[in-house]
């Protein structure tokens, strides 16, 4: 990186500060960093500082509102409510899910700075599943303006991940 290039600034949103720092550790060359403990505080942030944010790390289970309900008001903030946001239901145990992973991670470079993708274990955040009716995986669920507007079941191709989103934007 020239010297003359900025950083991005990273905040991370997590309750526990040992993956703090392990991030900040493992990314300190490549970025500025913010930090927040807590959704409530992340949130907070962002409201007064969005332009200083170029990317949000987030923890999606931390108690009080979690990282689901940080997305779901970002989702309704001025700057975000046109940016849709994809969430990708998975486990380390499930085949199909392992098949799609680089595909979404695909779609994440190519849509970035339009579209937040996500992933939520489900094996991590029991209750989130079980709020959105996730009964098979991989599950790929797609927001705009903090409402849920489509989704993907089941192991699938970068082609049909795009035309939703693109429906989105």
């Amino acid at each position: 990186m020239s010297s003359l290039q900025k950083k991005e600034t990273l905040l991370i949103v997590d309750d526990s500060k040992f993956q703090r720092v392990v991030i900040r550790q493992s990314l300190g060359e490549h970025f500025n960093f913010a930090e927040a403990v807590s959704g409530e505080e992340c949130l907070q942030i962002m409201e007064k500082e969005s332009d200083a944010i170029d990317l949000v790390l987030l923890d999606l289970v931390m108690p009080g509102i979690d990282g689901f309900e940080v997305l779901r008001r970002r989702q309704t903030m001025e700057r975000f409510k046109d940016k849709p946001v994809i969430v990708d239901f998975w486990a380390t145990w499930c085949g199909p899910c392992k098949m799609i992973a680089p595909v979404v991670d695909e779609i994440a470079n190519e849509y970035e700075g339009k579209v937040v993708v996500c992933k939520c274990n489900v094996d991590d955040a029991t209750d989130v599943p079980v709020e959105y009716r996730i009964r098979n995986i991989p599950t790929l669920l797609f927001f705009k303006g903090g409402e849920l507007k489509d989704k993907l079941v089941g192991a699938t191709t970068k082609a049909a991940i795009a035309e939703k989103i693109d429906k989105l934007l």
